[in-house]
């Protein structure tokens, strides 16, 4: 007779199973759990594929977050950690801190990028942040030109910013930015970015939301580029608890060749809430053709008692 049991990972507070057949328990991690159907020998759902299914992961409100980066304007350095993200250039290492009290303005370098006339470009934009309070919130906001227009102030984190209207070209004309002056703004200056031709920011950073913990369970970089790049996928916790740190602690490494990629499964790391996630490299070269691309994925679950349905 075969009998499952099923028990909580302490590294994740995630469910496994362990099934004995009689003559061998076998023990499933997180990762590899399967739900198998009747009939349906070998059909596995995973914890991703029953979020998207159901936005829910053991009863509790859940979603798959996929963050996608990039940096081709240049390196700031070629001997310490530069952040990816598509508005540093060789003038910054860093992405820029947020500040709740900073009024933050949106515009674009393009006239074509405007709502009203319609423009061709982008019309709107979709801002996925964090408030004062780190709870996560959304804010669609209409597109004058090269007229900023304000947005609001107590945002404490940008997670990312999309077109959410489009005219005939079915991308941006300009530069889309987020930033804290009203003209045209230097780097100094950017907290988010869409380049001319994209609909979607390309910074690799994410901030777990007031009230969620998030498992980071996998990520990729490649360099699209004829030179080496040394990558970091960092977060603010500790590697022996998984508490919130101060510190961009190191999750993995990967050291590109010319025109290479990787990818690497993270386990689950658990990411607690208002933990901060980023994408940082070093480059060989500073010059711009040095250029990385990036993504992670985190399963995002609410710290709230899961949902209970009736029989």
């Amino acid at each position: 007779m075969s009998v499952k049991a099923y028990i909580t990972d302490p590294r994740t507070d995630s469910k496994a199973s362990v099934t004995n057949d009689g003559e061998s328990p076998e023990y499933h991690s997180p990762a590899l759990v399967t739900v198998q159907r009747p009939g349906q020998d070998g059909f596995a759902d995973t914890p991703q594929f029953l979020v998207s299914r159901k936005g829910l992961f053991n009863n509790r409100v859940a979603q798959n977050i996929h963050i996608i980066c990039r940096r081709d304007s240049g390196w700031g350095s070629t001997s310490v950690l530069n952040d990816v993200a598509q508005y540093l250039d060789t003038s910054q290492n860093l992405l820029n801190a947020f500040n709740t009290a900073t009024t933050y303005y949106i515009r674009s370098s393009n006239a074509a990028d405007v709502l009203v006339g319609p423009g061709t470009g982008a019309q709107k934009v979709r801002i996925v942040y964090l408030d004062i309070s780190g709870n996560q919130q959304v804010i669609e906001v209409s597109l004058n030109g090269t007229t900023a227009v304000a947005i609001s102030s107590g945002i404490s984190h940008i997670q990312w910013m999309e077109v959410s209207q489009l005219g005939t070209s079915e991308v941006s004309a300009g530069n889309i930015t987020i930033s804290s002056v009203t003209g045209a703004p230097t780097v100094a200056q950017i907290v988010e970015y869409i380049a001319a031709g994209g609909n979607r920011s390309m910074s690799g950073r994410y901030k777990i939301p007031n009230g969620f913990t998030g498992y980071i369970h996998k990520w990729t970089t490649r360099n699209v580029s004829t030179k080496e790049l040394d990558v970091r996928i960092r977060a603010k916790v500790f590697s022996d608890d998984n508490t919130l740190s101060t510190v961009f602690h190191f999750l993995d490494t990967a050291f590109l060749a010319s025109n290479t990629s990787d990818t690497s499964d993270l386990d689950y790391v658990k990411l607690p809430s208002l933990c901060e996630v980023k994408v940082s490299a070093i480059s060989a070269v500073a010059t711009s053709g040095n250029r990385l691309d990036s993504c992670f994925h985190i399963l995002l679950v609410s710290n709230l008692e899961p949902v209970l349905f009736p029989r």
